[in-house]
């Protein structure tokens, strides 16, 4: 019978072309690791001024920036997110080893 390991599962979209693909073992990550490597996943596909936009401080009122990670819990599968085009996404699954 075969193990599990729970692994981060990235990927990474621009359109429909896939940038980005690799999977990390789950504990060596937390999730506020893995939403800062998202972040910088995206970031290395924005242009200087569009990484000093999105971190600029918000205004009342101003929606969610391209930088904030979204989380979503579906079942038992964990998904985060950042980005619209590009975007990067992680989800935890179970591996067989």
């Amino acid at each position: 019978m075969a193990a599990n390991l729970r692994t981060w599962h990235v990927l990474g979209w621009n359109g429909t072309d896939k940038i980005y693909e690799q999977n990390f073992r789950h504990y060596d990550f937390s999730d506020k690791q893995m939403k800062e490597l998202l972040q910088r996943l995206l970031c290395r596909q924005m242009s200087e001024q569009e990484v000093a936009n999105a971190t600029m401080r918000r205004r009342k009122g101003e929606g969610p920036r391209v930088l904030d990670v979204q989380s979503n819990r579906t079942g038992d599968r964990f998904i985060l997110s950042v980005g619209d085009t590009p975007h990067f996404t992680a989800v935890v699954i179970d591996v067989d080893v």
